[in-house]
């Protein structure tokens, strides 16, 4: 299992903060004012508001800093090998995963990194990688505009190194 994307939900919210079109505002808002103009009548039949739209509900992790902050300071104050490594295949599960959903917006504020290195003995106990705001994944089609490099994290350092075994056993296999 990946493990790196926290728990997601599809729901369905309406809010006149959202993108809507010209007409579902101008229904929306003659809808409005038919149902306070006539409560007794129109009232009770038609549904006043703005059309939900689906989107994703992601829960909040907490103690994550985004991976700007923590690749600028590895690159002072490198991590122990062993938790440099279990850093180096989590990233490889994120590259894959981005890959694999087309996600074509991974900027380095769009994946969070948690790291304690007194909190646990083992490396797995003390970083993690969470891949937040996947919402460009899954286009239906290809974007209007070309977007050079929508893997910003392709520059880091961690992209320049070949999978590890681990990497390839769990995808593989």
């Amino acid at each position: 299992e990946m493990n790196i994307v926290p728990n997601t939900k599809l729901i369905a919210l309406a809010s006149e903060t959202f993108n809507y079109t010209t007409i579902d505002k101008a229904k929306a808002k003659s809808v409005k004012f038919a149902t306070e103009r006539f409560p007794d009548t129109l009232g009770k039949k038609m549904k006043a508001g703005l059309p939900p739209k689906i989107g994703s509900f992601q829960v909040f992790v907490n103690g994550y800093k985004d991976a700007d902050h923590w690749v600028r300071r590895f690159q002072d104050e490198p991590p122990p090998e062993p938790v440099r490594e279990h850093f180096q295949h989590l990233f490889e599960k994120l590259v894959c995963l981005d890959y694999i959903i087309r996600n074509t917006d991974r900027g380095n504020d769009n994946w969070l990194i948690k790291y304690d290195k007194y909190k646990a003995d083992t490396p797995e106990e003390c970083i993690y990688v969470a891949a937040i705001d996947n919402g460009l994944a899954f286009p239906f089609k290809h974007p209007d505009e070309w977007r050079a490099y929508p893997y910003y994290w392709a520059w880091l350092p961690y992209a320049s190194q070949p999978f590890s075994e681990k990497t390839k056993e769990l995808l593989l296999h």
